[in-house]
């Protein structure tokens, strides 16, 4: 899956770019059992609802990143553009975080999401929208290129001091979620400790 390729692809770039973890004293107890937690980061209180996870991808950690997916609906299995064969849902939620030790380097990695998440989709509206103190560029996605399971979907991207964070919500064509309310539920459940 190209999704896939493509985060894959960041992942490495944001590496080699001399994106790397703080270590720090746990300054956020009561974060400790919340859904998501990225060091004294940031932190997700709850599974959006309706979702379930799916990975949380912490390998990463020690370089400055980290990935999480939510899920909803049943696993399909699903040939992408390669010929292999993956297993999508009927929507997933993406949350990725990036230490990229610079503010002005956070800043040019959300500009850098915008225009690959534009290369990769037919984009409908791009606006500035404000959740809490967090400034966020969201993107409707109208329609994914050829070969892409996920029809649809919002994408949020936003820094805050020297972090980067990508939240996607993806989806097939017949998943009738609210699109918008999932992605707004989700952002106000974020907690940042920075």
């Amino acid at each position: 899956m190209k999704k896939r390729v493509w985060i894959l692809a960041l992942i490495l770039a944001l590496v080699l770019s001399g994106c790397s973890a703080k270590e720090t004293e746990d300054l956020h107890p009561e974060w400790a059992g919340t859904a998501f937690r990225y060091a004294n980061i940031v932190a997700v209180g709850e599974d959006p609802e309706g979702f379930t996870l799916a990975v949380n991808n912490d390998v990463l950690a020690p370089v400055g990143l980290n990935y999480v997916t939510w899920v909803t609906g049943e696993e399909k299995d699903f040939i992408n553009s390669d010929g292999k064969e993956v297993k999508i849902y009927d929507a997933q939620l993406y949350f990725l975080v990036v230490d990229c030790n610079t503010p002005e380097r956070a800043k040019s990695d959300v500009e850098e999401f915008v225009s690959i998440e534009a290369k990769n989709y037919e984009v409908g509206e791009i606006k500035t929208i404000q959740v809490g103190d967090q400034e966020y560029q969201k993107l409707v996605l109208l329609s994914g290129k050829e070969g892409n399971p996920y029809g649809r979907g919002i994408a949020c991207f936003g820094s805050r001091e020297e972090f980067a964070f990508s939240i996607e919500l993806m989806c097939t064509a017949d998943y009738d979620g609210d699109l918008n309310a999932i992605l707004q539920g989700f952002l106000e459940n974020i907690e940042f400790g920075i």
